[in-house]
């Protein structure tokens, strides 16, 4: 745009976002008023504000490229989404609201560092990971959440075991109205505490799959992600309920039973069902199975 200005020729240079400022690339990844709010929710604001200040491209992405690899992976697709919508409306007028770039952002960069996990190693067959009983006291509560993008609609479902193998209690719902796979992620670990806290259990051994919301359970990384609110209450909750709490990551191998109880969940016609000191007749055989000491 500044070049042809230069050349005398009249148009209009206005951002196609925010329709203020004249746009330029500074302007566009960093400076817009609704791509500032991206920033803020992913809670780089003050990285943002940094790279403002920097006078060519380069060093802004110098800059990105000391972060770790999901928050490096993260802005990268953040950015592509944000240009892809901005050439969008420029296009046909519409354009994507702020929350569902953040949301697309999010669910890609997981994609992105679960298909590229173990990547350059060497091509060996790998023992695939088994769920692990709890030591002493502890009780292991593994969660999942089941979301389908088209009907917006969801589920959750969580099982809790102690060190034998033996099952707690477990419980499954529905939700009608879900906006993203994290947001089923956050209520099946949300419901699985509440539920663990009312049965008297203090100490606990919180199992996901899902390494964006560990990492969100972990640290303030997220807290001004749209489910930041829950991520607080959460990490609240585990300090006024419990003695011990550990959050971690499982792959997927180790948490068969909670994806079963979620994809449960989803077919709900009633928002929740509880079983406490069991679970559903219909993953009872994977229980004992994964109870079972290997041969």
């Amino acid at each position: 745009m500044t070049c042809i200005n230069r050349r005398g020729m009249e148009c209009d240079t206005r951002c196609f976002c925010c329709k203020r400022l004249d746009e330029d690339g500074a302007h566009l990844f960093l400076k817009c008023k609704e791509m500032k709010q991206l920033w803020n929710e992913a809670g780089l604001q003050e990285m943002r504000e940094r790279m403002s200040t920097f006078d060519i491209a380069q060093d802004v992405v110098e800059e990105i490229l000391t972060l770790c690899d999901e928050k490096k992976v993260f802005i990268f697709y953040m950015l592509w989404q944000w240009w892809q919508r901005r050439n969008k409306q420029n296009r046909e007028g519409k354009s994507l609201s702020t929350a569902t770039i953040w949301r697309q952002a999010k669910y890609w960069t997981e994609e992105c560092l679960m298909f590229c996990w173990g990547k350059g190693q060497e091509k060996e067959a790998k023992p695939v990971a088994r769920w692990q009983k709890p030591p002493g006291d502890v009780l292991k509560i593994n969660t999942d959440g089941a979301f389908n993008a088209e009907t917006r609609q969801g589920g959750w479902g969580f099982v809790i075991r102690d060190a034998a193998g033996e099952a707690r209690g477990s419980r499954a719902g529905a939700s009608r109205h879900a906006f993203s796979a994290l947001q089923m992620e956050v209520q099946a670990c949300s419901e699985a505490l509440h539920a663990t806290a009312q049965w008297g259990m203090e100490n606990v051994s919180i199992k996901i799959d899902s390494s964006i919301l560990v990492q969100a359970l972990q640290s303030r990384d997220y807290n001004l992600a749209p489910e930041g609110v829950i991520f607080r209450d959460i990490g609240a909750f585990n300090l006024l309920k419990f003695s011990t709490v550990e959050v971690s990551y499982d792959p997927r191998s180790c948490n068969k039973v909670a994806h079963l109880l979620a994809a449960y969940g989803a077919r709900l016609q009633a928002d929740r069902m509880l079983w406490p000191e069991y679970v559903l007749e219909d993953v009872r055989a994977l229980v004992a199975s994964e109870s079972a000491e290997p041969i």
